[in-house]
């Protein structure tokens, strides 16, 4: 059995909305799982599940081979970073690194022994007698992190930790966490809304939809084939490119104003006439102006970003969206559009299922 495992796990709260619909997960021992999805998709629901701060109706969780979900937070053996930091204002830093090793008994030596070396990883040492109120947002969510590395958990859960930090300091926090899992070794579940968060931190993501798992995978398995229309459109920005279609025979999708585009041969993967999402990634797309592409593109805005530009516009009335290195404005706005047959994404029109390989 793995560091944590989710089995057929159901929230239902009393009003009848089920936040949790089933959701089966084995997590391995020192893995970095990342739990993403928009609001209102249950992620945070699971974490706190996981911690015993949410009663599941139905299902098993087990942290290494005990069940724990009976057992109320603090039997579970884990320890939980908050976005709000939850730290006691009155208490200096050390304090608060100290309290929870307090509450269990441990020895003023050892408290000290195992509150040094985390101040020293996290760089927190010269501020170990300074209180919260000191500090700024991030030496906070350091101090919040610390507190949690001195008990030695089982597992980590993070809920969201970066969400009140600002752009900069969010990019150096990632990367803290990141190094400080490796170096600990310590199975962690992190829940977040944002997507680059996301990639950047996982061994593996689960992208979650309305109670439910979309997909579980690496995330450049995720990004590269994407299972479903949803995980195609929550990952990358922009989003994934998907154009309503028609197969015809077996490597021709006809667009919705009438274009033929050839796609690699299908075989036995879809069907003739079958409606379907064409999916290209906005960097996999190639822009000319000489009109010998594959599909017509009418530019509308474009973007710069400085190495590389946006460029939005519609192809048969669908919005569509590229990522070019370099892009110089033409006083045509019509353009032809290709792109490389080995990287398109087929999903069916009705479910929204991954059909290609």
């Amino acid at each position: 059995m793995g560091a944590l495992k989710l089995d057929n796990v159901v929230k239902t709260y009393a009003n009848g909305h089920q936040a949790m619909k089933g959701i089966s997960l084995d997590i391995n021992e020192g893995e970095f799982l990342v739990l993403v999805g928009p609001s209102g998709c249950g992620k945070s629901t699971t974490l706190r599940s996981i911690a015993g701060l949410e009663s599941i109706t139905s299902g098993e969780i087990h942290i290494a081979d005990e069940r724990v979900d009976e057992l109320p937070p603090a039997k579970r053996d884990i320890a939980m970073v908050f976005q709000n930091y939850a730290l006691y204002p009155h208490m200096t830093v050390y304090n608060n690194m100290a309290y929870g090793l307090k509450n269990r008994g441990y020895s003023a030596a050892d408290i000290a022994e195992k509150v040094n070396a985390a101040a020293k990883m996290l760089e927190l040492t010269d501020y170990l007698q300074r209180k919260p109120g000191q500090l700024s947002g991030g030496q906070r969510q350091r101090v919040a992190m610390g507190r949690a590395m001195v008990r030695q958990p089982k597992l980590f859960l993070f809920d969201e930790p970066l969400s009140n930090l600002d752009a900069s300091l969010r990019l150096q926090m990632r990367l803290e966490i990141k190094r400080l899992q490796r170096s600990l070794g310590t199975t962690s579940v992190f829940v977040t809304h944002d997507q680059v968060e996301a990639m950047t931190l996982a061994d593996r993501l689960v992208i979650m939809n309305k109670g439910e798992i979309e997909q579980v995978g690496t995330p450049k398995e995720v990004y590269h084939k994407p299972q479903t229309t949803f995980v195609a459109k929550f990952l990358g920005s922009p989003a994934m490119n998907l154009l309503p279609a028609t197969l015809v025979g077996k490597n021709q999708l006809k667009l919705d104003d009438g274009q033929l585009i050839a796609i690699p041969d299908q075989e036995d993967a879809v069907q003739d006439g079958q409606r379907l999402y064409l999916g290209l990634r906005p960097e996999n797309v190639s822009l000319t102006n000489e009109g010998n592409g594959l599909i017509n593109f009418v530019a509308k805005v474009s973007e710069e970003l400085g190495a590389t530009q946006l460029l939005h516009g519609e192809v048969a009335n669908t919005p569509f969206s590229l990522n070019l290195s370099q892009f110089d404005q033409h006083e045509t706005e019509h353009f032809s559009l290709t792109f490389d047959p080995q990287q398109i994404h087929l999903f069916d029109y009705e479910t929204g299922e991954r059909v290609n390989a």
